[in-house]
């Protein structure tokens, strides 16, 4: 809210605390600290009944709900209020398309690049079943032959 401040967040801050601006030398204190997040808060949940899709709120409060092993009673009361993602958000909806797509396969063709990275990722679980998450992510990325003749990496030309 301090470094992106718009129209209606300076208004919500001014609605409630009475003041125009934010004192940024006043950050340390925790109350005040406090009411900053407040307000940031109320901006993205004011914001998101207008957007078509998720905000900083709703992002943290679903990676950290998601964390404590939510019911899903539970998930799509807090959806309903938008404060979380729902299950059937874009994003969700993106990564399903580009499953569907990748295991329909893709056709490597001969002086194309095929590059794959990978690293561990890990989750600390909090709650009554404490645990650690751990993932294996994998990305693999294919440069054609063309845009490698493009960039001047792969020629037909002999040097």
């Amino acid at each position: 809210i301090i470094k992106n401040q718009t129209i209606l967040s300076a208004c919500l801050y001014g609605l409630a605390t009475g003041t125009p601006n934010i004192p940024i030398n006043r950050m340390n204190e925790s109350d005040f600290k406090s009411g900053v997040l407040a307000t940031g808060a109320a901006h993205d949940l004011v914001l998101r009944c207008k957007t078509g899709w998720p905000l900083h709120l709703q992002f943290m409060f679903s990676d950290q709900l998601n964390r404590q092993n939510m019911t899903t009673s539970f998930h799509e009361v807090m959806s309903l209020f938008k404060l979380v993602m729902s299950r059937n958000c874009d994003d969700r909806k993106k990564c399903r398309e580009v499953c569907n797509y990748l295991r329909k396969g893709v056709k490597v063709r001969p002086r194309d690049m095929v590059i794959l990275n990978g690293d561990n990722v890990g989750f600390l679980k909090l709650g009554m079943n404490c645990s650690y998450d751990q993932w294996l992510l994998c990305v693999d990325i294919l440069i054609r032959a063309s845009r490698l003749q493009d960039i001047d990496i792969d020629t037909d030309e002999p040097k």
